[in-house]
């Protein structure tokens, strides 16, 4: 794998990390909304920069070499949907029950 693609992956791990995180962070702080739009609008920046790194993957292989290879992210990013949703359903309990 060369630097570059090796670079833009790494890019778009950390970015959709962080993201992800700010958007946990914010359920916790629903009752607070100033805090909860502040969170939300940091996820938001990190969401894009993680858009972004993935687009250049796509654009970084033209021959179509990395497209087996992306559709096994595409898996993975799936199961990762599913976990981050059961985050968010227990999150929603918490608050409801409170």
């Amino acid at each position: 794998m060369n630097k570059t693609v090796e670079s833009s992956i790494t890019q778009l791990i950390g970015y959709a990390g962080a993201a992800r995180s700010n958007y946990i962070k914010a359920i916790d702080a629903v009752s607070d909304g100033e805090e909860f739009d502040k969170l939300i609008a940091e996820g938001d920046n990190w969401y894009d920069l993680a858009h972004q790194a993935h687009f250049r993957l796509l654009k970084e292989n033209p021959e179509g070499n990395l497209n087996s290879f992306l559709l096994m992210v595409h898996a993975e990013d799936q199961l990762t949907s599913a976990e981050t949703f059961r985050i968010i359903a227990e999150k929603i309990r918490t608050i409801v029950i409170n």
